[in-house]
């Protein structure tokens, strides 16, 4: 009995965390990393919670996609400097645990005895859904698909800049710090820090 209100209890509370936003590096930090030309150096990844019907944070730990975060290196210029594109991408996303798992909104009534399949109609512009439409006693139930995601990668933000390592070696953005040892005009030997 104690184990049942030990997992409702935690149950209730994480369903009721708000939901965060994370950004997470691939590469490893601290570790000597190499790449080539128009190769990546950093990437971060974005993700959100999926909120569950409360708006609050999924209890099985789904995560949305919400973009990335990409350092390339392009090569070096005529004066010897490193040439970097900035590039990041934001996802909008209505995502949530109904279009995830595919969860119908309202509670199904118990099996019909004569379930009819009929065409979907358009609603303001969207795709038909099938319906069981079920008529009982008069009572009629459509119970539709559950609704779909919509996710929208944005246009990517790109800055290309070049960095002179020969007089700072190491490139501060604020969220990481990229510290470049031994550079060549076709590859790079550098070291992440968070």
């Amino acid at each position: 009995m104690n184990k049942i209100l030990t997992i409702i209890s935690f149950l209730i509370i994480t369903s009721c965390t708000t939901i965060q936003e994370y950004e997470n590096l691939t590469q490893e930090t601290d570790v000597l990393l190499s790449t080539s030309v128009n190769g990546v150096i950093f990437k971060i990844q974005k993700e959100k919670d999926l909120p569950n019907a409360y708006g609050k944070k999924d209890i099985f730990g789904g995560m949305v996609d919400q973009g990335e975060k990409v350092l390339r290196f392009m090569g070096l210029n005529q004066n010897g400097n490193l040439v970097l594109r900035l590039t990041d991408v934001d996802i909008k996303s209505n995502e949530n645990v109904f279009t995830r798992y595919n969860i119908a909104r309202a509670p199904l009534p118990s099996f019909p005895k004569t379930p009819v399949m009929t065409q979907g109609t358009m609603i303001g512009g969207n795709q038909p859904q099938n319906q069981v439409t079920t008529i009982t006693n008069n009572n009629t139930v459509v119970i539709t698909d559950a609704p779909e995601a919509q996710i929208d990668r944005l246009p990517e933000n790109a800055y290309e800049f070049e960095f002179d390592y020969k007089q700072n070696k190491l490139l501060d953005l604020g969220y990481i710090t990229v510290s470049f040892e031994n550079v060549t005009a076709y590859s790079i030997r550098y070291l992440l820090n968070e």
